[in-house]
């Protein structure tokens, strides 16, 4: 998605708007491009999601999750909803990444891979059984 806005609304009872865990998301390009869920489970559970300096992924109070994370930059905010990571995060360059509300971290170790001069700020509350694991010279 780039250059504007996508409004996911599709009806959940019969399969999300992205079905397959091999159809990638990239949100971001130029300008302020965002992604808005208006109902919850838009994004296949295990589907990789990435978002440039300009994108912007907004649960809008929903909860959905996702597979790999990639970020390079841009913002993901949940509000009251949750953000379920089935997939490691990553940071590429040296750009921040903004990442606010809820964070569910699932049953396993999840590893945050932060690159030298890097940043990814987290203002949510972090769930879930598993852990977190830290790499990369970044903050």
């Amino acid at each position: 998605m780039k250059d504007g806005q996508l409004q996911l609304i599709k009806n959940t009872a019969s399969r999300p708007f992205l079905t397959a865990s091999s159809s990638a998301m990239v949100v971001g390009g130029n300008n302020a491009d965002q992604v808005i869920l208006f109902h919850a489970a838009q994004i296949a559970d295990n589907a990789p999601v990435t978002l440039t300096a300009s994108g912007k992924l907004d649960l809008n109070d929903l909860s959905d999750a996702v597979g790999a994370l990639t970020l390079k930059g841009g913002s993901i905010v949940t509000g009251a909803g949750t953000l379920t990571l089935n997939g490691n995060v990553t940071l590429i360059g040296k750009a921040g990444a903004f990442l606010g509300g809820n964070v569910n971290l699932g049953a396993v170790t999840r590893t945050i891979t932060v690159p030298a001069k890097g940043g990814l700020y987290v203002s949510a509350a972090v769930s879930g059984g598993g852990g977190l694991t830290k790499r990369g010279a970044g903050s």
